[in-house]
């Protein structure tokens, strides 16, 4: 007699690349909050170590080459090689762009209602006294646990609503 085999939900499947380990720390906490087991969607996190946007694209890219997935997100920092060929390059490979303007660490300061005006050097600064060099080792899910905000606040719902509309197979805008 010939056994059953179990049949096995298809999950989708997303990408998240981050520029640097301050993105990647993001991301990984975000799915840590948002993405529960069993939910259909498989998110991988991927971390492009810097060099700007145009990096960032074409790291995705390369990713996109070695394994496929559903949907790739970037979030990138606009304050360096942003430029129209780069947004071309990403909407023609399909890779939604999640801009932090003018850098991540500037945005997660205004989360956390302090003060976001100074050059990219100075934010990257002022954010690193609030991690304590926690972006030195290794992140996981279980190591984010410093970032600052808790589901619910401003940033988190925008972040909630591009995870829903990726696990619903729609299309997120802006």
């Amino acid at each position: 007699m010939a056994s059953r085999l179990a049949i096995r939900q298809q999950y989708r499947t997303l990408l998240l690349v981050g520029e640097g380990e301050a993105d990647e720390a993001f991301l990984l906490h975000v799915k840590s909050l948002y993405v529960q087991r069993g939910s259909g969607l498989r998110v991988t996190v991927g971390c492009a170590h810097g060099k700007g946007a145009k990096h960032v694209v074409d790291y995705a890219i390369r990713q996109r080459r070695v394994r496929e997935y559903d949907r790739i997100a970037a979030l990138l920092d606009t304050d360096t090689d942003w430029t129209p060929a780069v947004q071309q390059r990403a909407r023609q490979n399909s890779i939604l762009v999640l801009k932090s303007v003018p850098c991540i660490e500037g945005m997660l300061l205004r989360t956390i209602r302090q003060n976001a005006d100074g050059s990219t050097r100075e934010l990257k600064a002022r954010f690193a006294s609030f991690v304590s060099n926690d972006l030195d080792r290794r992140v996981t899910p279980r190591t984010s646990a410093w970032m600052p905000w808790k589901p619910g606040d401003r940033m988190s719902l925008r972040w909630t609503t591009c995870c829903a509309c990726l696990r619903a197979g729609g299309r997120h805008r802006a």
